[in-house]
């Protein structure tokens, strides 16, 4: 269990801030900072001052998030390969006689597309374009103000209604 502060003092503060400037989680920063979130939140919304530098901080946690996604969908991620649970060894190219375990350097392309869906949607976005294009039948009755009140006739069944005019003759 986190013992909280009572005060929120430069040493919170400070703390908090590199907390979420690493993270990006305020829940974890406080906890850092030993701090309740309610603390916290309060300090946000009556000092400018600080709001502004939570604000950059998170900006750099985001970044820190970025740089990470660039590196694992474009540089790739060494992961180390195993077969019926032992590490697959193989012979070592550079010293020949000599066993290395197996490595395989695996990219992650769902993080790719994501990360060019965000910087140029225009191109990359994920397109749907829905045209319903419904005929719509209207019957006008023309009532006569001395003539007795006509029966409506009901409506034409759907198999009975005019194909919709494609406009081409």
């Amino acid at each position: 269990m986190t013992l909280y502060r009572a005060k929120f003092d430069s040493r919170c503060r400070e703390t908090f801030l590199k907390a979420i400037s690493l993270s990006g989680n305020v829940s974890w920063s406080c906890e850092r900072a030993g701090i309740s979130r309610q603390a916290v939140y309060d300090q946000k919304r009556h000092d400018p001052e600080f709001s502004r530098e939570w604000d950059n901080a998170i900006q750099e946690s985001i970044d820190r998030i970025e740089k990470e996604a660039h590196r694992r969908a474009v540089d790739g991620v060494e992961r180390l390969q195993f077969y019926q649970g032992q590490v697959i060894m193989v012979d070592d190219p550079l010293n020949p006689g000599q066993r290395v375990p197996y490595i395989e350097r695996e990219y992650s392309d769902a993080l790719l597309a994501q990360m060019l869906k965000a910087k140029r949607p225009e191109q990359y976005r994920d397109n749907s374009d829905v045209n319903l294009n419904v005929g719509i039948v209207k019957r006008i009755i023309m009532i006569d103000d001395a003539a007795p009140s006509p029966v409506l006739p009901s409506a034409p069944a759907i198999s009975e209604l005019p194909a919709p005019s494609t406009g081409e003759t």
